[in-house]
């Protein structure tokens, strides 16, 4: 039988077809009624589906909402311990029937939380333990004599079919990863785009620069919205930004050894976290936005409250110059990854920061890790010019290859929802789009 059962509304078939496809895509078997064979007891089948499924994804919509079959075959998955309740944007999330109100009920668009309700439920693919280079993405022109030169950092869409870029060319470019064209090139900034971040629905972005502000951009449009200024240094400015799921908190770090908290729609200061001593260097805010993670090169790592902007813990392991170098924290926000100047790569427990393990491999300074969707492997990029790809459950190197080249070597690394999809950006202005398997 298959991994997930999906139950829906005959109205909403071409939905349910194009979630069932999209989880298809990463792995998963899925049954839904599409597949009842004809002249069969259909009720019997689906019974058996149902029953025999280690998920149950139940979509809620106008129309299912007045189905006496979706809500049995919710209330029968609620029973056996299996269900994730999916919204979709044709209704208020409160019309959904109790008790399903109050459970973590999700957009039906949001691959990484389905992705990260099934790995809760024991629901997941097998680990890729392979890379393969799909194509490779051309455009920046920055300066690949030297250490700041290249492409510095990248962000990918929510559904996973487009990307943005920072270099030290001063621009942002938007990038389709299916064929691998560009869209189009933001410019504005007067100095190299350290930072990107888009917002959960794909149709904006921000970027931070050395020029020590950020800006955010509409990418329908092709043009700036806003540009946040506050960050003051006389080294370099902006190094860090990271958007909340609401798409309107977003966070900044800079070379001031300040965070600070922004409110995109009026891209206004909302307040500035002060804990670092020097530069903050990298950034990342937990799905439900309460919480944040910041890594200094001072060494350590900080959870904040967004609430009250204030530090509810620091993490310290990480030793040298620029001490914690870049971080990501998982989808479902119980583990953070960090990556420093003395090599290593730490996985840490959250909130509470309790280390789990450290990784060892690279023979310089890590730039960039990343997470997957469901946890359970991460890529790492290094001035070694290695892209390496882990098994967190038990710290093993299972792939390394050599990306990039340049002085820098890789200096940016992003896993797209599906997570088999990745992109690596390096000190020799490349974009490299990946296949995890």
């Amino acid at each position: 039988m298959a991994d997930i059962f999906i139950s829906y509304s005959r109205p909403n078939r071409a939905l349910t077809e194009r979630l069932a496809k999209a989880l298809e895509s990463m792995g998963f078997t899925v049954w839904w009624d599409v597949e009842i064979v004809g002249g069969e007891e259909f009720k019997h089948q689906i019974l058996e589906a149902l029953e025999h499924a280690r998920a149950a994804i139940i979509i809620w919509t106008r129309a299912s909402l007045g189905s006496d079959w979706v809500k049995y075959e919710a209330g029968r998955a609620d029973q056996l311990g299996m269900l994730i309740p999916v919204y979709s944007d044709d209704i208020d999330v409160k019309a959904v029937p109790s008790p399903y109100q109050d459970r973590h009920i999700l957009p039906v668009t949001d691959l990484n939380g389905i992705v990260a309700a099934l790995d809760k439920l024991g629901v997941r693919v097998g680990v890729a333990n392979n890379i393969q280079l799909i194509r490779t993405l051309q455009g920046h022109t920055g300066w690949i004599g030297g250490w700041f030169g290249g492409v510095s950092s990248l962000a990918i869409a929510a559904d996973g079919t487009s990307a943005i870029s920072g270099g030290e060319d001063r621009t942002v470019r938007h990038w389709d990863i299916a064929n691998g064209g560009q869209i189009r090139t933001l410019k504005g900034h007067r100095k190299a785009v350290a930072a990107v971040a888009i917002t959960p629905d794909g149709r904006r972005a921000l970027s931070g620069s050395w020029d020590k502000t950020l800006k955010l951009w509409d990418l329908d449009a092709g043009r700036e919205v806003y540009t946040l200024e506050g960050h003051t240094s006389w080294f370099r400015g902006v190094n860090a930004v990271a958007i909340a799921d609401d798409g309107r908190t977003a966070l900044s770090g800079g070379s001031d050894n300040t965070i600070k908290q922004w409110d995109l729609s009026t891209g206004k200061e909302i307040r500035r976290l002060e804990g670092h001593t020097e530069s903050v260097n990298a950034i990342a805010i937990v799905p439900n936005g309460s919480i944040a993670l910041s890594g200094s090169a001072d060494e350590m790592l900080i959870v904040w409250n967004l609430g009250t902007g204030r530090a509810s813990g620091t993490l310290q392991g990480h030793k040298g110059l620029d001490g914690v170098t870049c971080l990501s924290l998982a989808r479902d926000g119980r583990t953070a990854l960090s990556g420093g100047a003395d090599k290593l790569i730490k996985l840490w427990a959250m909130p509470r920061g309790t280390l789990i393990r450290t990784m060892q491999g690279h023979s310089k300074s890590i730039n960039c890790v990343a997470i997957s969707p469901d946890g359970r492997t991460a890529l790492s990029g290094a001035g070694d010019h290695a892209l390496k790809l882990w098994d967190l459950s038990n710290g093993q190197e299972l792939r390394s290859i050599e990306a990039h080249s340049g002085v820098g070597g890789v200096l940016a690394v992003a896993i797209a929802p599906d997570g088999r999809t990745a992109l690596s950006a390096g000190a020799d202005n490349q974009i490299k789009v990946w296949q995890l398997f």
